[in-house]
C-alpha cells in the first residue's frame, strides 16, 4: 500500500492502524515532537490519503488508534493512556496506567 504523496519530509516514525469504525485506515507520522494524523478515505486508493490534524507534545510515546475520526488514544511516555480530542485540542488522562509500550488495540 502506498503512503501519501505529500507526506511530511524528515519523519522519524510511522504508525499504521485500522480505525475503530473499520472503514478507514489511519496513519500517524512523527517528526519534530509532533504526530500528524492521516486518513485513507478509499481503501487502496493512493490519492485518498487526507491529512486531518496534528498533535504536539514531547511526552507522547505512540498514538494507538483514531476513534470516530476525531479522538486519538495515545500512550504517553510514562505508560499512562490519554485521549486527544481534535476538535477541542484537549488531552484527557483516562486514568489507565500500564508499563511503557504495553498498550495494544485489537479491533
Amino acid at each position: 500500500m502506498a503512503l501519501p504523496n505529500d507526506r511530511p519530509n524528515g519523519y522519524d516514525q510511522l504508525h499504521l492502524s485500522v480505525s475503530a469504525s473499520g472503514e478507514t485506515l489511519s496513519l500517524f507520522f512523527h517528526f519534530n515532537d509532533c504526530w500528524e494524523v492521516w486518513l485513507m478515505q478509499d481503501y487502496g486508493v493512493e490519492d485518498s490519503w487526507m491529512r486531518q490534524f496534528s498533535i504536539a507534545g514531547e511526552q507522547m510515546s505512540l498514538p494507538l488508534n483514531l476513534i470516530d475520526n476525531r479522538d486519538v488514544l495515545i500512550e504517553m511516555g510514562s505508560g499512562n493512556l490519554f485521549s486527544f480530542n481534535a476538535a477541542s485540542q484537549q488531552m484527557k488522562d483516562l486514568g489507565i496506567c500500564g508499563l511503557r509500550s504495553s498498550f495494544r488495540i485489537v479491533t
